[in-house]
């Protein structure tokens, strides 16, 4: 009944606490690893390359083969692969 009430907007506060939660949850806990050092400054960096070179690069990967894309996000995918394609036939070398 609530969410008649309010117009959806308490399902939307949802959806955003439910996304931005888990985020921030980790941001926090990054955060007081580093201020009581329960990691070294090796072991951070070690952490962030584990991160930003596989961990990251899989959770994009599987976000983007796992979405359902529109008959119109395909045709502009396309015509993206189409341009890069045809780009460096169209350019001269001197």
């Amino acid at each position: 009944r609530a969410l008649i009430l309010c117009g959806g907007q308490l399902l939307f506060m949802a959806t955003i606490i439910q996304v931005l939660l888990p985020v921030l949850l980790i941001m926090a806990l990054g955060y007081i690893l580093r201020r009581t050092r329960v990691f070294s400054d090796q072991g951070i960096g070690e952490l962030k390359f584990l991160v930003t070179k596989i961990i990251l690069p899989v959770a994009i990967f599987h976000a983007l083969s796992t979405a359902e894309y529109s008959r119109q996000v395909w045709q502009q995918a396309w015509r993206l692969v189409s341009f890069m394609v045809h780009l460096p036939s169209s350019v001269r070398l001197r």
